[in-house]
């Protein structure tokens, strides 16, 4: 069985989320379509990373990835 990480990050559409810890609507709609794309591959999921607060866009995000 293969082992997988699975990454999510924010769109920027999505950065009016109601409360700053909960995960956006987009983090949410990501992490369930690769939750299911790895169960129908029958891959087991090592570890979930998400870059909740910062857009692939954004130039002045830190290093790293937060861990879930």
């Amino acid at each position: 069985m293969k082992k997988v990480g699975i990454y999510t990050r924010l769109s920027d559409e999505d950065r009016d989320k109601k409360n700053r810890g909960d995960d956006s609507e987009s983090i949410q709609n990501q992490k369930s379509m690769l939750f299911a794309y790895a169960f129908e591959n029958n891959w087991e999921i090592y570890d979930t990373y998400c870059d909740e607060d910062y857009s692939g866009a954004d130039k002045n995000r830190p290093e790293g990835v937060n861990r879930l």
